[in-house]
């Protein structure tokens, strides 16, 4: 992709430290065929990215991000559209626990999209050595999980994603 320095800059400054891996990792998981990054660009200017995971049972959709000065205008709503009518047949994401506001409006956002909040219990594993374990939900799409297929999920996710067995995060 042409465009990593520009995605670069917006993953940066859109996602915390430990929400986030080193440019190390992310260049070598561009060559994971599983693994893309989708730019999201309007008269040619970047305005966000998404960067997913074709897992076997399911899309994840690890970031996404539109540029700061672009917030709050649309664009993500275009994106996620566009996201589910390509690859919506069985969809996941991360979310924080809602505990604050931005965490209640990004929920609110997916929801109104058509994904339903999982409350089980889930950790991200760290990125990278000397980042936190996260607490988070997982959001599905286009229906909740059950315990069994959210148990799968998670598996999937540990292996495929962050490389660590089920019982090692």
């Amino acid at each position: 992709m042409n465009r990593f320095e520009d995605v670069w800059e917006i993953y940066t400054e859109a996602f915390p430290v430990d929400e986030r891996r080193s440019r190390i990792s992310q260049c070598r998981i561009m060559n994971n065929t599983r693994y893309q990054i989708i730019p999201y660009l309007r008269e040619g200017q970047l305005i966000g990215f998404m960067g997913l995971w074709k897992l076997p049972s399911f899309v994840f959709l690890e970031h996404f991000a539109i540029k700061k000065e672009f917030r709050g205008l649309g664009y993500g709503t275009e994106m996620l559209k566009e996201l589910l009518i390509l690859h919506g047949e069985r969809m996941i994401l991360e979310v924080e626990p809602p505990e604050n506001h931005v965490a209640q409006s990004r929920i609110s956002f997916y929801e109104r999209h058509g994904f339903s909040l999982n409350t089980y219990k889930y950790i991200q594993p760290p990125y990278e050595d000397g980042q936190r374990a996260l607490p988070l939900f997982l959001m599905s799409y286009p229906k909740s999980l059950s315990k069994e297929a959210f148990d799968k999920t998670v598996g999937e996710l540990y292996q495929f994603v962050y490389e660590v067995s089920a019982d090692k995060a």
